[in-house]
Formats: structure tokens, C-alpha cells, sequence
């Protein structure tokens, strides 16, 4: 294996939960059979614009998380392979994706978590309902896009793009702003 797996810090009976989950959405998300890294795997303008930034956050030892349509959460470096599914929490049932966050979280004796996503996304909403402070988070804060104008499709992927590349050079405040001028809501996560 390449780095680690989700799978490998989660206790046997979550695993064996989230395994089934991914093992019955495979064929809905027409899995190949030729695995890379997560983040090399993931293509789109988040990760076009956002690669190096993660690469460098996840080198520096910070556990990065993707929210994953084909696996429900997989970690940066975990191997995966080619799939099209979009991500939908309800094909993730019974929370599974809330509590391999949580389980994660809690095991790595995580204290602080920046999740970034498009505000009304499926991806906001699970991070929403992820039960942080009850997992050990005690900062947890998911940032979203001020973005209310048309072209929100490539817009936002940019600008998360561009928020995950100032918080790896430490820039990354509340009051920042990309170079086009979007701002960040910053919601505190209990």
C-alpha cells in the first residue's frame, strides 16, 4: 500500500461497516481496477488548483481527509481507483461517513479540524453532522465560500482551491480573500 488507508485506523466493527457500504456502492460507481493515491486520482479544479498545498499539508504529518462518492472517506494517500460516482450522503447510510470521521478523529487524537466545502453542498452537510467535539475536536471549523453570483460550478472548487493553499503557507484567516475577491464563512462545528 501506498501511505495508509482509512480502514487502518478505525475499529474492526466500523471497518467491517464501512467496507460493506463500499463494496455494495462499487458497481453503481463503475470501478477500474487501477489504483493510485487519492490525491493524484482526483482531478478536478479543487485538486488542480489545491495539489501541491495538500501534498505539503499532508507531508507536514496533518491528516488529510476526502470526501469520496466511490468510498465514502479515504485519506490523501490512500489508494483507490478510477470511479464515477458524485458524492451522495445517502448512499452512505447509517452515517457511516460521519462516524469513520469521527472514529478517525478520536483515534489520531485529532484537536482541530478545517474542512472545506461549498456551504449547501452533501459534503457541508456531513461535516456538519459530524459529532466533533464527541470525537475530541475541540476546533473544528468547516469553510465555505461566500459565493452567491453565477459560474458557482468552477468558482468555488477555485476558491476552496485557493483557501487550502493559503492555510499551507499559514495565511489563511477569516477576514482573507482570494485574488477575485470571494470571502469565507467560517462556521464553528460542536
Amino acid at each position: 500500500r501506498h501511505g495508509h488507508a482509512v480502514v487502518d485506523s478505525l475499529p474492526t466493527s466500523l471497518v467491517g461497516d464501512l467496507t460493506t457500504a463500499q463494496e455494495r456502492n462499487a458497481s453503481l460507481a463503475k470501478r477500474s481496477n487501477v489504483l493510485m493515491p487519492a490525491l493524484t486520482r482526483y482531478t478536478g479544479t479543487l485538486y488542480g488548483t489545491a495539489h501541491e498545498a495538500l501534498s505539503s499539508i499532508a507531508s507536514s504529518g496533518a491528516h488529510v481527509w476526502i470526501l469520496s462518492g466511490g468510498y465514502g472517506v479515504v485519506c490523501a494517500d490512500e489508494l483507490i481507483a478510477d470511479y464515477e460516482m458524485r458524492f451522495n450522503s445517502t448512499m452512505w447510510a447509517d452515517r457511516i461517513v460521519e462516524r469513520t470521521l469521527e472514529a478517525y478523529a478520536e483515534g489520531h487524537g485529532c484537536v482541530s479540524v478545517r474542512a472545506f466545502a461549498g456551504g449547501t453542498t452533501a459534503y457541508a452537510r456531513v461535516i456538519r453532522r459530524t459529532r466533533w467535539l464527541r470525537a475530541g475536536v475541540h476546533d473544528a471549523v468547516l469553510i465555505a465560500p461566500d459565493f452567491r453570483r453565477g459560474g458557482a460550478m468552477r468558482a468555488v472548487p477555485t476558491a476552496l482551491g485557493a483557501a487550502i493553499t493559503a492555510l499551507s503557507q499559514d495565511r489563511l484567516t477569516p477576514q482573507w480573500r482570494t485574488v477575485d475577491g470571494v470571502g469565507f464563512n467560517w462556521e464553528r462545528l460542536g
